[in-house]
């Protein structure tokens, strides 16, 4: 599911950045401009909706039960946001897509600061992804506000920075599966010398604990 929504972030940038080169609008609605502001917001919200559920998703345990629930909050609103984006006047929905692309930027990186402290690898990772789509984000709204005109590799930034979050999570998720793959192969293999290895197998595969139990039945047993 991770994998999927870092995919997923990774398209919605790159679709974002198209609907801002006009790419979009050329090819695909070249007589409907309003088709194309629809699809810059949509993207825009869109990707920060996939940013607070990634954000979720990888911090969970790291987190307080009340910094989920703000996470939870924020992503609702970002999702109204989204809905509203189809009845509201396009420049009303993109300067609220814009506020909320920034509240995620900075709480992203203020969330990722906060799991910083347990000291996990996975904490580690995301904090450097997190330090890499702020400064990413910030340069390319700089951009389109007007504040880094001088700067014009800046409006690419943020999906610069999406692509690098992206791949970090992507080693980080993949390291963890693979030490949980290793620390289950080993534990099997210690079990497998006390009882059968297919019964260690069924065990394995029913993805359940052990428990203790049996049935009652009637015996013979004969002494020599």
């Amino acid at each position: 599911m991770a994998f999927l929504a870092l995919a997923t972030m990774v398209l919605m940038s790159a679709a974002w950045l198209a609907t801002l080169d006009g790419f979009v609008y050329q090819v695909l609605w070249p007589n409907s401009p309003e088709w194309n502001a629809l699809a810059a917001t949509t993207c825009l919200l869109a990707l920060t909706t996939i940013g607070f559920a990634l954000c979720r998703m990888f911090l969970e345990e790291l987190l307080s039960a009340m910094v989920n629930r703000v996470i939870d909050l924020l992503t609702a609103a970002t999702v109204a946001t989204l809905v509203a984006g189809f009845f509201v006047p396009y420049n009303v929905a993109i300067q609220v897509a814009m506020v909320l692309m920034l509240i995620y930027f900075l709480s992203n990186l203020f969330f990722a600061t906060v799991a910083l402290k347990s000291g996990e690898t996975r904490a580690r990772s995301f904090f450097v992804s997190a330090v890499c789509l702020t400064i990413g984000g910030l340069l390319t709204t700089g951009f389109i506000v007007g504040w880094v005109e001088a700067l014009p590799m800046a409006r690419y930034a943020a999906p610069v920075g999406v692509a690098i979050m992206s791949a970090l999570l992507s080693v980080s998720l993949s390291d963890e599966i693979g030490a949980v793959k290793r620390t289950g192969e080993s534990l099997q293999a210690s079990f497998s010398k006390f009882v059968p290895s297919t019964l260690v197998g069924q065990i394995v595969a029913s993805g359940e604990a052990p428990q203790l139990g049996g049935e009652e039945r009637e015996a013979t047993i004969l002494f020599a």
